[in-house]
């Protein structure tokens, strides 16, 4: 690594680990609302970023007003101060305390399937706090991983490895992870995949709010090869708790092709966009979700899903 990189990563690591230990000494309702002050002083910081999370949502809700579409996005960055400071905090808390903050509700059907002892995949999205939510998750039932991505800062990225580490939780890059997955399922494990995140590479675009966006097909090939059903989780802030709402599990159809694929690639990008229509003010309209619309016209549609 080139030495001003390195500089700038550690100047970075600094102001990160300075900002995440004042945020865990506060006590819980102070260090909220510090992260939801900041998160909405960001927002008008961070101009070029804001304007493309207002350029998101007013395109994703055309009917919407100026002043809906601000309301929705400044929420949206209040909720990520809030979840910086909820993830401080939760850095160093044990089962009980994990427990304490994250409600898993109307997992009776989930809960039937585990105990059978097959691995199952769980259908995420970065709605409210995602990283608390498998936090919990894992917590209440044990044995589960998250395919994440690095962090470009490898010494904030190492930080975080450590912060889900710590309950036990195990995280699987995202480059290339099919056969650690498959290998996860296989002990009769559970698996975490958020899927509402650009992908840099691939084939695979789909219409997400009616625009064309780079989709991961790594949940519906796993579920096709290996025949388990995936739980859609829908996480969001309730009573001050978060959330993680099980839903009916989607079971995939018999037999292995693009078009299957395709298929439960469509089925769970939908579900993701009814969860965001519900709360869109907890989702992450700052990344950049359709940053390869453009290449969308170079991709085969059922082809891409190989």
């Amino acid at each position: 690594m080139p030495l001003h990189k390195r500089i700038k990563f550690l100047i970075e690591y600094a102001f990160f680990t300075l900002g995440a230990g004042v945020l865990r000494v506060l006590p819980w309702s102070a260090s909220i609302a510090l992260g939801r002050a900041l998160g909405r002083a960001a927002s008008y910081l961070v101009w070029k970023r804001f304007n493309l999370t207002t350029d998101n949502i007013s395109r994703a809700f055309p009917s919407k007003t100026r002043a809906e579409v601000l309301d929705i996005a400044r929420k949206s960055w209040e909720n990520i101060g809030v979840t910086a400071a909820e993830c401080a905090h939760a850095a160093s808390m044990n089962r009980e305390e994990l427990l304490g903050i994250c409600a898993v509700s109307n997992s009776a059907e989930f809960e039937k399937h585990i105990a059978t002892g097959r691995g199952a995949i769980v259908h995420l999205a970065h709605l409210a706090n995602w990283e608390i939510a498998g936090l919990g998750v894992h917590a209440k039932y044990g044995n589960v991983a998250a395919v994440a991505r690095r962090i470009r800062n490898p010494y904030v990225d190492a930080w975080m490895e450590r912060a889900r580490q710590h309950s036990g939780m195990q995280i699987i890059s995202h480059k290339n992870p099919f056969f650690s997955c498959a290998k996860w399922l296989k002990k009769g494990r559970i698996l975490g995949i958020l899927m509402d995140q650009n992908m840099p590479y691939g084939e695979v675009f789909l219409p997400f709010f009616g625009r064309m966006a780079s989709t991961t097909p790594l949940t519906a090939l796993l579920a096709l090869k290996t025949g388990l059903p995936i739980f859609p989780v829908r996480i969001s802030r309730e009573n001050g708790k978060i959330v993680a709402n099980f839903e009916d599990p989607i079971y995939p159809e018999e037999g292995y092709s693009d078009e299957t694929v395709y298929r439960l690639i469509q089925q769970l990008n939908a579900r993701i966009e009814a969860w965001v229509r519900q709360n869109p003010h907890d989702w992450l309209w700052a990344h950049n979700r359709w940053k390869r619309e453009g290449q969308a016209p170079l991709a085969a549609e059922p082809a891409g899903a190989r």
